[in-house]
């Protein structure tokens, strides 16, 4: 048996996917998110025949996104602690430290909708977790990259739906970029490029690991922080 990270539709569709597939079984076990996670909570709570205040169930999602056995075990351990008993925020702050996991690719699912409560969560998550700064580099410059790219082409009249296939960018990551494509203005992209530029120059020549300035670089996917923040430069 091999287990492999979530494979797309360029693996699923190769030569040599279909050969092993056609010799062995494909099971597509993926961690739900969102809203799905949210189902997945519930029906655990509802397993466990537990009673959650409507704030401690938020806050059992923000700890435990993306960690199915942690969260499995929480709903274990609030059986025993707290079997009859409407379950608060503060009984979970007790009880639990923040245990959610996350990748880089759902980063930049954030920041790109813009989502920065969640998108600093997951930015924090990934620094605690040790993740390699030029792996986290590499997906947000690929992402500013792909904008500017988009934002170009639409400026010289072309549409969207020509591009998504062009620049292999799938359906369910559609409304994530015509989101961001909407919100943001070539200048603002443009500026977002260079501030990564100076981030990844700093780490290369530097070894600088600057995870505050990730920090701000993932704030200005919103508009508004451009006003605000674009006349911060980093430090030589």
């Amino acid at each position: 048996m091999f287990k492999v990270t979530k494979a797309g539709a360029e693996q699923t569709n190769s030569k040599w996917f279909k050969s092993l597939d056609a010799k062995g079984i494909y099971l597509p076990c993926t961690t739900p998110e969102g809203k799905q996670f949210e189902r997945w909570l519930d029906g655990r709570i509802a397993h466990y025949s537990l009673t959650v205040h409507h704030d401690a169930k938020a806050m059992l999602f923000t700890l435990f996104e993306g960690n199915l056995l942690a969260a499995e075990q929480a709903m274990q351990m609030l059986q025993l602690l707290s079997p009859k008993q409407n379950i608060t925020p503060e009984q979970l702050n007790q009880y639990f430290e923040d245990q959610s996991r996350f990748s880089v690719f759902q980063l930049c699912d954030a920041i790109l909708t813009n989502h920065q409560n969640q998108a600093q969560h997951m930015l924090a998550q990934l620094q605690a977790e040790g993740t390699a700064m030029p792996i986290l580099m590499w997906a947000l410059f690929k992402e500013i990259n792909l904008l500017l790219t988009l934002k170009l082409a639409q400026h010289n009249g072309e549409q969207l739906n020509q591009l998504w296939g062009k620049h292999r960018i799938w359906d369910k990551r559609k409304p994530l970029f015509q989101a961001a494509l909407t919100r943001l203005n070539l200048d603002h992209i443009e500026h977002m490029l260079a501030f990564a530029s100076k981030l990844e120059l700093n780490l290369k020549q530097k070894g600088i690991e600057d995870w505050v300035g990730i920090s701000h670089l993932c704030i200005l996917f919103d508009p508004r922080a451009h006003n605000r923040l674009a006349h911060i430069e980093l430090t030589d």
